[in-house]
C-alpha cells in the first residue's frame, strides 16, 4: 500500500510536514569568504569514513508504493550510497532485503521499529550485526504506529520502551546503537542515561504527530547537552546541501535525506540516487567554502542566521 503522497500529506492536517519544508525558508546563512578555501566535506560517522555527511534515509519495504514495486530497491539504494560513499540506512525490511543492501554497500545502519516484543527488536538488529552492519538501533517515535490523515497503521505490533528495555536491548549487541526518533532534550538523555551511542533527531517525516516540533528547533539545545557524548543524526524535510549545512551548524553529525533516496530510485535507479547525491554534497561543499568553513568540523551555529 502506498503511504505516502508527497508533500502535505501525513497526520491529521499535515502541519508538521509543510512545516518540515517551511522551517528551512527562515534560517538564512551568513557569508564569510575572506581567507575562506575549498571545503572538504569528508567526515567521520559512527567510526566509518564517509564522503559526505548526507545519508539515505531510514528505508522500509512499505515507506512507499515505489519499494513495494521495486523489487532491486535495497541492492539500488545500496550500490547508490556506495558509489557516493556514504551510509545506507534500513528500516522495516526481511532478512533478504537487509542481505541485499549489505551485499552493495559496507556501511549500513539497521534501525528496527519498536515492536511490542523486545525479542523480536533483538532478534533484527542481531541479523544485521551478523550481517556487517556498522550500527543498530530502534525508532522510538513510531511507538504508537504512524497516522496517514486520520488513519492509524501499525499502532498494534509497537509500543514504547522504558528505559530499561533500552538497556536490555543495548546490552545483546556491539555495535553502536542509535535511537531514532528524539525530539526532546528529554529524551535525549534518556537515550544517554540507557547507553546508546547516537540519536535521530526527528519528527519522524510528519507521519506521527500533528504540530510536531521541526527537528532543528530542537536541535540546539540536545546538542549543548550530549554532543560530548553522543553522535547527533537528524532528519525530516532536507532537500538541498543548504539544509544539510544547516543542520550540521545547529548540532548535527550527519543528515539524513529520505525524499532525495527515492526520488533518486525513481528517476534512474542506483545511478539517480548517486547522483542527486553527488548534487546535494557539491551544493554542501560550496555552501561551506561561502559561509568560511573548510572542514565539517569547522561549521557552527555562527553561520546560521534567523530574522
Amino acid at each position: 500500500m502506498n503511504r505516502y503522497k508527497g508533500d502535505g500529506y501525513g497526520t491529521e492536517t499535515s502541519r508538521t510536514v509543510r512545516f518540515n519544508r517551511e522551517y528551512f525558508e527562515n534560517l538564512f546563512l551568513k557569508m564569510r569568504v575572506i581567507n575562506s578555501q575549498n571545503a572538504d566535506t569528508s567526515a567521520n560517522i559512527f567510526g566509518q569514513n564517509v564522503e559526505t555527511p548526507a545519508m539515505s534515509g531510514c528505508m522500509s519495504n512499505g515507506w512507499s508504493g515505489l519499494l513495494n514495486i521495486e523489487e532491486k530497491a535495497f541492492e539500488m539504494i545500496g550500490k547508490g550510497l556506495s558509489e557516493v560513499g556514504s551510509i545506507a540506512w534500513m528500516g522495516l525490511g526481511s532478512k533478504r532485503q537487509l542481505s541485499s543492501l549489505t551485499q552493495q554497500c559496507e556501511k549500513v545502519v539497521k534501525i528496527s521499529k519498536p515492536f511490542v516484543e523486545n525479542e523480536r527488536i533483538i532478534n533484527k538488529i542481531g541479523q544485521a550485526e551478523e550481517m556487517g552492519a556498522i550500527a543498530v538501533g530502534t525508532d522510538i517515535s513510531f511507538s504508537y504506529g504512524g497516522k496517514i490523515g486520520d488513519k492509524v497503521f501499525r499502532k498494534e505490533k509497537m509500543g514504547p520502551k522504558t528505559a530499561k528495555d533500552l538497556r536490555d536491548i543495548i546490552s545483546t549487541v556491539n555495535l553502536p546503537f542509535i535511537v531514532k526518533g528524539v525530539l526532546s532534550k528529554e529524551d535525549a538523555i534518556k537515550a544517554r542515561t540507557a547507553g546508546a551511542d547516537a540519536i535521530v533527531v526527528s519528527n519522524h517525516a510528519g507521519v506521527v504527530l500533528d504540530y510536531a516540533a521541526h527537528p532543528l528547533q530542537i536541535l540546539p539545545n540536545i546538542s549543548k547537552e550530549i554532543k560530548e557524548d553522543m553522535t547527533i543524526i537528524v532528519d525530516s524535510g532536507f532537500r538541498r546541501g543548504t539544509d544539510i549545512l544547516k543542520g550540521l551548524a545547529l548540532g548535527a553529525d550527519g543528515v539524513l535525506m529520505g525524499i532525495n533516496t527515492v526520488i533518486g530510485l525513481a528517476a534512474n535507479g542506483y545511478k539517480g540516487i548517486r547522483d542527486l547525491f553527488e548534487i546535494v554534497t557539491d551544493e554542501l561543499k560550496r555552501a561551506m567554502s561561502l559561509t568560511g568553513c573548510s572542514k565539517i568540523r569547522d561549521i557552527n551555529e555562527e553561520i546560521v542566521f534567523q530574522p
